[in-house]
């Protein structure tokens, strides 16, 4: 998962559902700022894969509150999931899950494809719906993903991020890049090898020095430190290399 929403840019919106046999609206769509990172780092770390059911037609639908072709934002869904729809709990009827797949092409998906959104499908495992997934995407426009190991899932995700916030990117070679003036903000991720203990900084071009542990509220820089890589935003960072 984004870590702490940092991937988000200031301005734009941002929600969070997590979905197994009911479907938890963790984070609702607001404009996307410090506190809703925090907030959304938080709850991200609630999310777990103990439910028994697979409630992706009506998670699918819930997503789709405040998607309009009006609404001034380019939409796109990401969905992770390791399973496919399955509602027969106890008491259900027998052809649920087929009417709960019908549901979601017939109903669903054209609320999204009516606002020109897209949905991007990450497939967790291969008990996942992968032909359903691969449909959900290609009805919407969107990207079909697998992800195996945590590895291959942050980066399939980061692909499919990339795909719903296009953003400018720039070359690094011998570990330097360059910002020019007209940058107001920039992401770097910067991944290391498993098992390496080896800290991450960035030099400015005046030289100031910018890590995990000098990171903070009075400094213009958001830093997410995990296992294998750091994430890291700059505001207003001084044009150069």
């Amino acid at each position: 998962f984004c870590p702490e929403g940092s991937c988000f840019p200031n301005g734009a919106q941002g929600g969070l559902w997590a979905f197994g046999r009911q479907v938890n609206m963790m984070v609702p769509p607001s404009t996307v700022n410090d506190a809703w990172r925090k907030a959304t780092k938080e709850k991200a770390q609630l999310i777990n894969s103990s439910g028994l059911y697979t409630n992706l037609t009506e998670a699918i639908d819930r997503a789709s509150w405040k998607v309009s072709a009006d609404s001034g934002f380019d939409h796109s869904l990401i969905v992770l999931t390791d399973g496919r729809i399955d509602m027969r709990e106890q008491g259900a009827a027998a052809d649920i899950d087929a009417t709960e797949r019908k549901r979601l092409i017939e109903t669903v998906l054209p609320k999204f494809t009516a606002a020109g959104a897209r949905i991007h499908t990450l497939a967790l495992s291969d008990a996942a719906d992968k032909e359903l997934l691969q449909q959900i995407a290609q009805l919407t426009g969107g990207l079909y993903l697998e992800a195996h190991t945590a590895d291959d899932l942050l980066k399939v995700f980061l692909k499919a991020f990339d795909r719903a916030v296009p953003a400018e990117q720039v070359p690094m070679t011998d570990n330097r890049f360059v910002i020019d003036k007209s940058v107001k903000e920039f992401t770097a991720l910067i991944f290391r090898k498993p098992g390496s203990n080896k800290n991450v900084q960035l030099v400015a071009p005046d030289g100031t020095i910018y890590s995990a542990e000098n990171s903070g509220e009075d400094r213009p820089v958001r830093w997410a430190r995990e296992l294998n890589f750091d994430l890291i935003t700059i505001i207003a960072p001084e044009p150069g290399e």
